[in-house]
């Protein structure tokens, strides 16, 4: 990669103009410009030496230039993780305790978009105030965003002293 650059170095009250031309990197890593003098027209003069830029990083490195890996979609493990982690099984948990004590278990069905939002969420064989309840627990999982189209799973969530 080569750039080309206008430096001024103020040097005892008089301030000449240079060009940095070309910029290269070391096998070492450091960076090595030809500093050549401008003339009162901005033309380069022979008045030129080979300089090592130091302190700020001027270019990006290559793995930096690299775009991003693409995120996975969950699987149904990273899922069940998440429902777990972020506390919604405990909340489900107490939703059953509030509305469907005989209930021990909930087969869910999601619709997951990209940026890790549920966009659906159909409870399997629960309806009333638990099923309400037990939706608005399940919509507090946080999934992590991925790339991709959406996605649907199926999940069975287990409640905690069953």
């Amino acid at each position: 990669m080569r750039a080309s650059i206008i430096a001024l170095a103020v040097l005892g009250g008089c301030a000449p103009s240079y060009t940095l031309h070309p910029i290269y990197q070391t096998a070492s890593g450091q960076y090595v410009a030809q500093r050549c003098e401008l003339d009162g027209d901005g033309d380069i003069t022979d008045r030129c030496d080979d300089v090592v830029i130091t302190g700020k990083r001027i270019m990006p490195t290559a793995d930096e230039l690299a775009p991003p890996e693409p995120v996975s979609p969950p699987d149904a493990a990273a899922i069940a993780r998440a429902i777990t982690d972020s506390g919604a099984a405990r909340l489900v948990a107490l939703c059953r305790a509030s509305y469907a004590s005989s209930v021990a278990s909930l087969d869910v069905g999601m619709a997951i978009a990209p940026s890790g939002e549920i966009t659906k969420l159909e409870l399997h064989d629960a309806d009333g105030p638990f099923a309400d309840c037990a939706a608005k627990a399940l919509r507090t999982t946080t999934i992590t965003p991925f790339d991709g189209a959406p996605i649907h799973v199926d999940e069975h969530v287990a409640m905690a002293g069953s």
